[in-house]
């Protein structure tokens, strides 16, 4: 018991030590619309990579279970954030007249407590003057109604600012439908129940389709999220789903 102590503690100093000292990296993965016309600004998911010795990166699950046991996922958050509005000062810098891709951002249930972080976003979209619109922050349905007072807070802070807010893993209760709506959410994710199975299962499909149609109905827009085949994307097309993500459609790569 006590290595096992050891071992986790020796760890958590590791990944501490990697978010002083920048081990960590972004990566980016597109959110394509599906219906819009061309020319609009990007849309991505922001997602993070450790690197260790000999540049070899580790993926979310390898290290984020342990940020989480420990109630450090507000620090990895900020950096993740603080990371984010840094690029898109750069892109602004050296595209000058483009608007910058909307950038979207996961936000674990330990920053919804944490009662800095929207002011930590707040002060450095002001100081490096970057457009607001640029953010958005991704809170699963879940943690959302788990948290639903820190979750207002959140959106009543940054919203008025420009960013936008999307929900993911909903399931369509009308429990979660009434969340939206006090939210004031922008975006919903599907995820993998319905999109994976919509081309193969017909109940699937009627299912999507059915809560597209309501979230269009209450000024959300849709985002399929694992689409995988090229008959996923083309019943996406046909159905009206806003955008679509997923390793068909477009795979993570390095932000920067």
């Amino acid at each position: 018991m006590d290595q096992h102590v050891e071992g986790k503690k020796a760890v958590t100093e590791t990944l501490v030590n990697a978010l002083r000292s920048d081990e960590f990296i972004l990566f980016a993965q597109p959110i394509v619309a599906l219906n819009a016309k061309p020319g609009g600004p990007g849309f991505q998911e922001i997602l993070v990579r450790f690197q260790e010795e000999e540049q070899k990166l580790l993926p979310p699950g390898s290290f984020i279970p342990v940020l989480e046991s420990c109630g450090l996922m507000h620090y990895l958050d900020r950096w993740v954030a603080s990371r984010t509005v840094k690029w898109v000062r750069t892109f602004c810098k050296l595209r000058p007249g483009d608007l910058p891709p909307r950038n979207s951002i996961n936000v674990a249930p330990d920053t919804l407590d944490d009662r800095g972080f929207a002011r930590y976003v707040e002060t450095k979209i002001r100081d490096y003057q970057v457009p607001a619109c640029a953010l958005s922050f991704e809170i699963s349905m879940n943690d959302a109604l788990d948290n639903v007072a820190q979750v207002e807070s959140l959106i009543e802070r940054l919203k008025p600012l420009g960013c936008s807010f999307a929900f993911a893993a909903f399931d369509g209760s009308s429990e979660s439908f009434e969340l939206l709506s006090r939210f004031r959410a922008d975006f919903v994710k599907i995820g993998i129940n319905l999109v994976g199975a919509c081309d193969r299962d017909p109940q699937a499909r009627t299912n999507l389709e059915a809560l597209h149609l309501r979230c269009r109905e209450g000024g959300y827009q849709t985002i399929a999220e694992h689409v995988e085949r090229e008959e996923t994307l083309g019943i996406l097309r046909e159905i009206g789903v806003d955008f679509a993500q997923g390793y068909h459609v477009g795979l993570p790569q390095p932000l920067e």
